[in-house]
């Protein structure tokens, strides 16, 4: 995955369409941001504290999950796809 993929699936994990938001989270100018597209790459300790919950693995290869999530983080993410399931059944049954 290019570096500007990876800025892009920020972008879209974050909700952002625009890449000015995602400069704002960054903490950084527009025009680096635009840089950092142009030049594919991008400064991988800005990123890193603008996003923790990112894999570092991720950031430097691209490849793999990109969010780390431990135990806890799982679970949590684990219980709120089946609340989400759940509700979806329910909108579901009132269709029919």
């Amino acid at each position: 995955m290019e570096k500007r993929e990876m800025l892009d699936a920020l972008m879209t994990m974050s909700g952002y369409t625009t890449k000015r938001q995602l400069a704002h989270r960054l903490n950084i100018r527009d025009n680096t941001l635009g840089n950092w597209y142009s030049r594919n790459t991008f400064d991988m300790a800005v990123v890193s504290k603008a996003y923790p919950e990112v894999s570092l693995g991720w950031l430097m290869t691209g490849v793999g999950p990109m969010l780390r999530l431990d135990g806890k983080a799982f679970a949590e993410l684990a219980k709120e796809i089946e609340d989400l399931k759940e509700r979806i059944r329910i909108l579901e049954s009132i269709k029919k």
